[in-house]
């Protein structure tokens, strides 16, 4: 027994090594319940020699064992450092999961902005869609006011006919008193010759005539200067008539001959009809101020004047051809009322055709930033906001044209049609016109923003006429300044 105790022990120290695995636990265990089993049932001897041969094969399994253990243990390393490497890649893959997870919160964020921008842009087609259907039937006005437009060029083209044929009369007409100024300037040079034998008369009359010759003789350089500056005068105020009314036949051929839009006919008839105006002005107040001084100064020779015609008819009745002074002052009536005539049908002219050729639009169409527009209005009722005038009452004429920064009297008018009405601003002169229950036509009306409501106004008093009275009812209840707008950025 105590042999098999020491090698017992001795295998226990020589061949298996003491580890905590519980394999080699196991084959321990099974060793000693071996030798436990061969000490009861074998001899001594036998038992020796079984356990030697045990103990060898003990041996070599202990050595696969540690073979085993060894290559254990490397692939335990093994595992060790792929377990690392794998804690490692997780880490990565946590880290680039966290990179995902934010890359979907902004992908779903750009998604949510997406679908809000969509929702905007579907906003802004439909409202493309309804101002394209707008647009459409604005087209499809505008295609009638083009019908009615070429209509209106139509008449115009058979004004324009009209017009021809008046030009030829005025021609002829023209002719006419050219003939009559060619023989008043034959009447000047008779008056001449009438005058150089008046002094040959003066020394054969008798003494019965001394008293008118004397008379005459005082009154003669008087008469001879007044009858000059006449005689001057009235060759300028003709050569000036003549010509004014050449420039209205001339304007009135350029109408006929050229083929101008309408637009350029009225700008080039309205500058036409100003300088002809004015030097119809000029030329009007210069025959007053030559009849004002020929009643003043040849107011004493009238009865001279009238005694020596009524000689001059006596003693030379038999000269043909004699044209007395009264007679040339009627041809040149004659023509200064030509040229009135002239300027009148000129006009007309302007004014029939700026009506025809602007159309008008309603009440109801207008909208901020709304320009050169013409329209048909009835005026409702006058307040007086602004009056500077009341102590430059006495101002001349020439100052009543002012400028946007001397505005002196201001007005709000509410003037409408059957579409609806809007306050219109009236300045200066324009505040005399808006009297109420009158049809004003408003040519260039723009649209003004006043305290984020709209406001009519017209620039010039020219571009305001009144119009012949009209039965309509104005639509007080659609009152466009009485609608507030909001100034909105396009960026936002």
């Amino acid at each position: 027994m105590a042999d098999e105790t020491r090698l017992s022990s001795a295998g226990s120290t020589d061949g298996v090594p003491n580890t905590d695995d519980s394999n080699d636990n196991a084959l321990d265990t099974q060793a000693y319940t071996r030798l436990d089993f061969l000490n009861r049932t074998c001899t001594p001897g036998l038992a020796i020699n079984s356990i030697g041969i045990k103990v060898e094969g003990l041996e070599k399994g202990n050595e696969s064992l540690s073979c085993k253990m060894a290559e254990l243990e490397k692939e335990k390393e093994a595992a060790l450092s792929k377990i690392t490497q794998l804690e490692r890649d997780g880490e990565a893959a946590l880290s680039k999961i966290v990179a995902v997870k934010k890359k979907k919160q902004s992908a779903l964020f750009k998604i949510y902005e997406l679908e809000k921008e969509k929702e905007h842009t579907m906003n802004k087609v439909a409202l493309l869609e309804r101002e394209g259907k707008a647009a459409f039937s604005k087209i499809a006005v505008l295609e009638t006011e083009k019908q009615a437009a070429s209509s209106k060029i139509e008449e115009l083209d058979k004004e324009k006919e009209v017009a021809a044929r008046k030009i030829a009369l005025l021609e002829k007409e023209l002719q006419t008193k050219e003939e009559i100024f060619a023989k008043y300037k034959h009447a000047q040079l008779q008056k001449e010759e009438l005058r150089t034998k008046f002094e040959d008369l003066k020394t054969h009359t008798n003494a019965a005539m001394s008293k008118i010759e004397k008379d005459a003789a005082m009154s003669k350089i008087e008469k001879d200067a007044a009858m000059s500056k006449i005689a001057m005068l009235e060759k300028e105020l003709e050569t000036k008539e003549v010509r004014a009314y050449k420039q209205a036949i001339r304007a009135l051929r350029e109408i006929q001959i050229e083929d101008k839009e309408p637009k350029e006919k009225m700008k080039e008839l309205t500058i036409t009809i100003q300088k002809l105006t004015e030097e119809r002005n000029y030329w009007e107040t210069l025959a007053k101020q030559l009849k004002g001084k020929e009643s003043e100064t040849a107011h004493e020779l009238v009865e001279a004047q009238k005694e020596m015609i009524r000689v001059l008819s006596d003693h030379y009745s038999h000269i043909p051809g004699r044209t007395m002074t009264y007679k040339l002052w009627n041809c040149k009536e004659d023509r200064k009322a030509t040229l009135t005539e002239a300027i009148f049908l000129m006009g007309e002219k302007l004014k029939e055709a700026k009506i025809k050729d602007t159309g008008f639009v309603k009440v109801d169409q207008l909208k901020p930033g709304t320009e050169d527009i013409n329209l048909i209005v009835k005026v409702l009722s006058t307040d007086v906001v602004v009056d500077k005038s009341q102590n430059t009452k006495q101002q001349s004429h020439s100052h009543v044209y002012l400028s946007q920064s001397r505005i002196k009297r201001v007005a709000e008018s509410l003037v409408g049609d059957e579409t609806g009405s809007i306050l219109f601003t009236a300045r200066n002169e324009q505040v005399d016109l808006m009297e109420p229950g009158s049809i004003l036509l408003l040519y260039g009306a723009k649209i003004q923003m006043y305290r984020a409501s709209m406001r009519l106004a017209v620039e010039h008093r020219v571009q305001i006429i009144i119009a012949e009275p009209v039965e309509f009812v104005v639509n007080e209840e659609n009152n466009l300044s009485s609608i507030e707008y909001e100034l909105v950025n396009d960026e936002e």
